[in-house]
Formats: C-alpha cells, structure tokens, sequence
C-alpha cells in the first residue's frame, strides 16, 4: 500500500476520543530499560562489546535506560577487586569468613562459579557513563553460610561487601538486586530458598546500604520472581491458557493453597509431562570451602535464558526433538496465515523451532517441585516476611513463550493479554502488603522478553516478535508498569542488536521510535468496536503533543478515525520488500531502516496528514505496527495544565 492510501474516507470502524482523554498514570523516565546477561560478565568481558563504538552509539540512542546486570550465573557471581592475575588464583577461604566444609559430597557440588574482576567492573560503569545508562547489578545469594538449618542457613555478604566498598572508593554509584527468580532455586539449583530466608538476606542487604553514606540513595530491587502462575493449573505448551479476567482476584491464604486443593498425583503428572527428560541440576549454593577448589575459569552450566550455544537454566538438554509433526505443522500455520506472503526463512524457523524446543522448558514457574508453592504465593511471603520494609523497587520476570509455541503465538490477542493478568496479580499483592505504607513501591518488569532461553534464531530477532515488544511496552504502561527491562541489549536470539554483527534487530528501531516519540505521561482513552488483534495506546509525547501507537496482528485492514480535527505525523512500521514477517529489514513509511556509515540515525521522517472531517481516517495494514504524533489545537492533557 502506498503512502498516498494513508488517508481514506469511508465507514469508520475504529474512533478514538483523545481530547477528553485523561493522564492515568506516569511511568519512569527508564521506562524503556534492558539487561546484559551476568554469564557474560566473567572472562574480562570478552563476550560483551562494551568498548565497540557501535554498541555504545546503539545504546546510547535509547537513554535514558538501566542497564542491568543479572541473570541466574549472578547468582554465584563473585568480585575479586584485583586484575585477572587475583582472578586466576582464585578467592581463599579466610575471605569469605566462613567454617570451610571438607565433606566429599559438598567438594563435588556445582562447580560453575564465576568472577568478575575490578577492572571489570569498572568497565560496566565506564560503558553506562558514556551510554547514559544507570546500572543495576544483581547479587550472588547462593554463596551462602555453610549451615543445615534454615535459621543459620544466610548469605554470606563478605563478598558484596567487598564490592560495596570498592565502588565507593572509585565513585561508583549503582542499584542492587539480590538473586534472580529465587523461587525456581529448586529446579535451577538444586537446592530451594524460602522467601522468609530472602527476605533476611534483603534485610542485611539494606542494612548495608543504608550504613553507608555513599551507598544509602542506592535502590534495592527484587524479589525478581518468575511470572505469576494460575494456581491448579499445569500450562500447555507455549502461552497459558485461560487467564483470569482483569477484574477477577487473587487470593493467597492456606484454604486455596495449591498444596491442599490439587492432588498430588495431578502435580505429579504435570511435572512428568513437561519434564520428561529428567536431566537436573544438582547444584546446591556455593559455601566458603569450595571456593578455594572451584575453577575461575570453569564455565557455568547455568546461564539465565542462555544464547543457543549455552546449556539452559533448568539443565534439561536444548536438543530434545519434541514431537515429529512439528514441522508439519508449523508449515500449515505459515501457509494459513500468510498465504499471500513470501517466506525467506521459514525453512530457518522449521529448524530452529525443533532444534531447540524442550518440553520441560525455561518455564521456572510452571512448578516448584518442593512445596508447590506459585510464584505469587512467594511474592507475597517475601513481603510479608519484611521484603515490603526495604525494597524500593518490586519485581518480577515475565516471557510470553517457550521453544514449544506456535508460530502464530506471536500475533495472538490470547498471548498479549497473558501480561495482563499476571501484572493484574502482582498489583494485587503489592497493593495489599503496602496498604499500612506510607507510600506503595513501583512495579518492575526485572526482567522480560519474548521467549524464554535466549530465543528462537530467525524469529525471536525478526519483524515477528516486535508485535509482542510493542504490545508490552504499551499494556505495561496502561496497567501501572513503571519500568520495563528488556533482555536483552546484545547476546542471545532475543536480543536488541545482532547476534554476530550489532546490527540493530527490529525491536531495537522500534524502541528507538519509542523513546521520541513517548514520553512518561500514559493516557486513559477508549477505542470501541476494535477486533482483539488491534491494540493501541495512548501517551503524552515529549512535545506535548498525543502519541498514539500500537499494532494490527490480524490479517485484515483497520481504520482508524478521530473525534476531532487534528494533524497526524504517521509512522508505519513493516518488514521490507515481501520478506514476511520473519525479516529483519524493517520499513519506516515503505523507507528500509538502516544506520550510516558514522553510526547516525537516519531521518525518521513521517508522513503529515491533515484530518479535517469526521468520517476520514488512517488506514492500518495487516501486521504492521504503528507510531502516530497527533497536533490537537484545542486544549487537552497534554498542553493544559490540568
């Protein structure tokens, strides 16, 4: 379609109302946030590009940011304030300040400790001062006592304290999380951590914060769960079916407890079904003794939402065949879906999706195999059990799929409400732990992508899943969301910027749009007879003008009209040429989107229109995103005061 059929006039089917729309809520100015993987992190940095020109120019176009710092390798994390020399000799005993265990069984546990050194952490900040990012890092809470008992059972803080003090000493301010998706430790790493003792560790985090004048504006973020989960219920493959409704509600007491209400023989039958490799990590937490014998060097089995070449966090193996129709099927869906359309990689997608599907999946919250306890139910014993009177911050993670999805997974309305109740679910807990607080924390998204253990190659880093980044940013932002962690920046098929080559990924130019042409201020408004594959959103722009943006997934037009006059700058977002949707080449207004040479933006040049009557409007292609800055003369909650 050409740009001239931008306008048409005809029967409106999609009328919005933006001059009587209302400021609802106001999102971080680091809304739009993403993470670097903590597996990286070791070996002097030499899988990240953080010195590159082009990583630091790609960055630096989407800050204000965090930059984060985690993952589950950051779980066994630790700093050595010296060079690499200090590195290859390895942290003593004496250390850490714990009774070393000489027994043969705690000698032989996970011997997949990582470090990162001085220099390597002042690497981080360099890269964050001239990206204009604010770092979080997330803390190693496996290194812990060496202790049977829950009560003693703590972490072992000498070792963040030491880090601590070594970025005062080097002016280096951050914010803290402690431990990532800590009630999957079970699964991940053999050995579970109850969010009464969480909550302990967060307390002597805080404590040590708070003691130190550099470090007390510092935040403190977590508990980083998993996404919410209904109870009673074992997910099929890809995304959870039967959500809640927005207004039904979540209840956490000991009668619904899942324990009492589902038998064990279907919790047993949930896990062998999407278990059935049976592979697990026996990989209890790190104690003093075993650090002298771990290897720096040695390379970690767990890597949280691992690139393909990495084994995945929940230790199963990634080349688990799963079905043989899948091919047959995927082939009927593409055909189905997009007859018209032609398809350069679907033989890359067809592989890809049997290469790594894993039907015991990166899921972390689909089961805790101890106690059965959901990921909401650990939310809201941490902060019951005094989480809520330190963290500044609550967080959780969130992917839509897994390996296991359909492809047209990623256009379905089904998949994009899926955040809505597990946002709507946390909000509930948050809400109700805080209601004697002063004031309720804001709600992060710690984590988040589309697909869990590092994405699918030929999908997850193409046109395709951009759908569900847009759908995020906006339905996060409508539902009190107030910042957004993308994993992740560079490395893993999901990531903002290529694999091999840093060059920008569709979400990546998406994002870029994102940050200028929204700003923090979300806007309530109503969009009547909308079909469920068209979802748009409302914000303020940083010119005070209405942004309007959002997605068609159907494969059919949409028009969208407007109540009152006004002059529209159009962005259109589609892949290029007639590579379908599983491009990486992606169009502004039919224009491919390319940086030069110099590493500059190009002209993000909309398209101007003028709407003067009512019954014109703005025609939306299938499958195809878009950016609208509306120009109202009139007064409203942009450019009032009120």
């Amino acid at each position: 379609m050409s740009i001239e059929d931008d306008i048409q006039q005809g029967t409106v089917q999609n009328r919005v109302h933006l001059r009587s729309a209302r400021v609802g809520f106001r999102t971080h100015p680091y809304f739009l946030s993403f993470a670097i993987d903590s597996s990286h992190v070791d070996e002097g940095l030499t899988k990240l590009h953080l010195t590159d020109p082009r990583l630091i120019a790609l960055t630096s176009y989407l800050s204000p940011a965090y930059l984060r710092v985690g993952g589950i390798a950051a779980d066994k994390l630790l700093f050595k304030p010296d060079t690499r020399e200090s590195k290859e000799k390895g942290p003593k005993d004496d250390e850490l300040s714990s009774k070393p265990d000489s027994s043969a069984t705690n000698q032989k546990k996970w011997n997949g400790t990582r470090f990162f050194t001085g220099s390597d952490w002042l690497a981080l900040h360099k890269f964050a001062r001239l990206t204009n990012t604010r770092l979080v890092f997330d803390l190693n809470v496996l290194v812990r006592s060496n202790s049977s008992s829950q009560e003693s059972d703590v972490w072992n803080s000498t070792n963040a304290q030491e880090l601590l003090t070594f970025s005062e000493k080097n002016a280096l301010r951050n914010d803290w999380q402690l431990g990532n998706e800590p009630n999957a430790y079970k699964r991940q790493a053999g050995r579970p951590l109850l969010p009464e003792q969480l909550a302990r560790d967060f307390r002597t985090l805080n404590a040590m914060l708070r003691q130190s004048l550099f470090h007390q504006s510092s935040l403190l973020i977590g508990p980083d769960i998993t996404r919410p989960l209904k109870k009673n219920h074992c997910p099929e493959k890809g995304v959870l079916k039967n959500h809640q409704n927005e207004s039904q509600n979540s209840t956490f007491n000991d009668q619904n407890s899942p324990q009492k209400n589902t038998p064990k023989e279907f919790r047993s039958s949930c896990i062998e079904k999407h278990c059935p490799s049976k592979h697990s990590l026996n990989a209890p937490s790190i104690t003093p003794s075993e650090l002298q014998s771990s290897s720096p060097d040695s390379k970690s089995s767990n890597s949280n939402h691992s690139s393909p070449n990495e084994s995945r966090s929940d230790g199963t193996d990634k080349n688990y065949p799963g079905n043989t129709n899948g091919n047959e099927r995927k082939e009927k869906e593409l055909n189905e879906s997009f007859p018209s359309e032609t398809h350069t990689s679907r033989t890359d997608i067809d592989r890809s999706l049997n290469e790594y599907k894993n039907t015991c999946s990166d899921y972390d919250d689909r089961i805790d195999q101890l106690d059965y306890i959901t990921p909401a139910e650990y939310m809201d014993k941490f902060l019951a059990s005094g989480g809520s009177d330190v963290v500044n911050a609550v967080s959780f993670h969130q992917y839509y799929l897994d390996h296991n999805s359909s492809f047209l997974s990623y256009f379905s309305p089904e998949t994009f409400e899926s955040l809505r109740w597990q946002i709507n679910t946390i909000t509930e807990i948050v809400t109700n732990r805080f209601a004697n607080h002063v004031q309720k924390p804001p709600i992060w998204l710690g984590e988040t992508g589309s697909c869990v253990g590092g994405g699918v190659p030929n999908l997850t880093d193409t046109f395709a899943a951009s759908f569900l980044w847009m759908d995020k940013l906006g339905l996060s932002a409508r539902l009190g969301i107030s910042v957004v962690i993308r994993q992740s920046l560079e490395i893993g098929n999901y990531s903002l910027t290529d694999v091999t080559t840093l060059t920008p990924n569709p979400d990546w130019w998406i994002s870029v749009l994102y940050k200028r042409l929204v700003d923090t201020r979300v806007l309530t408004f109503a969009t009547p007879n909308s079909r469920p594959t068209l979802r748009l959103y409302a914000h303020c722009s940083p010119r005070n003008n209405i942004t309007l943006f959002g997605l068609n997934s159907g494969d059919e037009l949409e028009s969208i009209s407007f109540a009152e006059p006004c002059t529209v700058y159009v962005y259109k977002l589609k892949q290029c040429w007639n590579e379908g949707v599983t491009s990486k080449n992606l169009c502004l207004n039919s224009i491919p989107l390319h940086l030069d040479r110099d590493l500059y933006l190009p002209k993000l040049k909309p398209v101007r229109i003028d709407i003067k009557v009512s019954n014109q409007y703005v025609v939306m292609e299938p499958r195809s995103l878009l950016f609208m800055e509306m120009v109202i003369d009139e007064p409203h909650a942009c450019n009032s005061d009120s």
